[in-house]
């Protein structure tokens, strides 16, 4: 596990610093113990008997998910996961991409991706992508580009929205300047956030390690240095 989580880290670390920048903040999702609540930024519009989580056991390629879960006697409406996308510029065509996994999604059901643009509180476009996922469908990598922002355009938030009844699983959002898509790497922040947990679980299972019972049952005393300039 350990082993996998920095290789993950460093990968992540590599793309983002060998492709275009990631304009979306927190797209990196983590599971703290047995809480499954939304990462920072993200905001859920559900309908009754929907709920929206983070899932810590369906992942695409180590990375968490997010979910969007409905019950059979919810209403058939838009249920939808939301991330304000800061500092987009009018006239720039921008590329929206995300990993979209579904399971049991009734007839008429869709899972997707949109790019919401605002003036204000008033919604001036959609944007929805054109790929749209029904049944039961593997992990996919969703794609589209918009040409330039709607005159007036204040805010911009990358949309994952299922329709109707079933489950939908989303990853790896990605907004970037431009008409072509890249590999996904996260915002150089969460890049570094990211190394910084990897970091932070290393040495604290060091920590442990060092503290267990010696051959006579006794606490063992070590020293572990944490690089926090003591002394």
């Amino acid at each position: 596990m350990k082993k996998s989580l920095l290789s993950l880290v460093g990968t992540l670390l590599v793309t983002a610093s060998a492709f275009a920048q990631n304009l979306l903040p927190d797209s990196v999702f983590v599971v703290r113990g047995p809480q499954t609540r939304l990462p920072f930024g993200w905001s859920a519009q559900c309908a009754a008997g929907a709920q929206a989580t983070v899932d810590p056991v369906v992942a695409k390629d180590g990375a968490v998910s997010l979910k969007i879960e409905t019950s059979p006697d919810s209403p058939k409406t838009w249920n939808m996961l939301s991330h304000s996308v800061p500092d987009l510029k009018a006239k720039t065509p921008y590329t929206v991409s995300a990993w979209v996994k579904t399971a049991e999604l009734e007839k008429g059901a869709m899972a997707y991706i949109s790019l919401n643009c605002f003036s204000g509180t008033k919604r001036l476009a959609a944007n929805d992508s054109g790929t749209k996922l029904s049944s039961s469908r593997d992990w996919t990598r969703i794609v589209f580009t918009l040409p330039e922002l709607p005159k007036g355009t204040s805010e911009a938030r990358i949309v994952f929205c299922l329709y109707g009844h079933g489950t939908a699983w989303f990853t790896q959002p990605q907004v970037e300047s431009g008409k072509t898509v890249t590999d996904y790497a996260p915002a150089p922040a969460d890049s570094a956030r990211a190394a910084r947990r990897a970091r932070q679980s290393v040495e604290a299972k060091a920590w442990l390690a060092a503290r267990r019972l010696d051959g006579e049952g006794l606490p063992r005393v070590a020293v572990l240095d944490l690089g926090l300039g003591v002394g």
